[in-house]
């Protein structure tokens, strides 16, 4: 009697223990999926982008994305070519620290676009912080909140 008494009561221990704890999603599981949003760059409009990241190995292909936009009513034509845009572009994850991400982006084809570097930060499960720049001008910036 008293081994089925202990035996029931490492059962409902095991039991209460597993459902009460549930396995936390990692933000790299979080940053998988489609992403879209407007980030706004300064002298220039608000570029409508589209981040599909599949996979998240350093150094190999993250995914892919594009900018557009159609209205560049504010764009300062002495720093930029002030044309509607629409780049298409692929991802490589280049590091990553807790939910911070760098992702490189790589221009497919040609454009008016420049090659650039995402800083993504996970705020949840469907909302992304995002920073966007150039290397070479680094003061050449897009930001803002992207969704699934």
């Amino acid at each position: 009697m008293k081994s089925i008494i202990c035996l029931l009561s490492l059962c409902f221990f095991v039991l209460i223990t597993s459902c009460g704890s549930e396995d936390e999603v990692s933000p790299a599981d979080q940053l998988i999926g489609t992403w879209t949003g407007g980030l706004n760059q300064q002298d220039f409009g608000v570029l409508e982008t589209t981040l599909n990241i599949r996979s998240l190995e350093v150094s190999s292909t993250s995914g892919n994305g594009t900018f557009s936009t159609i209205d560049v009513s504010n764009c300062d034509d002495t720093q930029f070519i002030c044309e509607p845009l629409m780049c298409n572009f692929n991802l490589t994850l280049l590091s990553s620290a807790g939910s911070t991400f760098e992702i490189d982006q790589m221009l497919i084809g040609s454009s008016t676009c420049g090659d650039g570097i995402f800083e993504i930060t996970v705020v949840n499960d469907n909302a992304l912080d995002v920073v966007w720049y150039q290397e070479a001008f680094p003061d050449n910036r897009a930001s803002g909140r992207l969704r699934k």
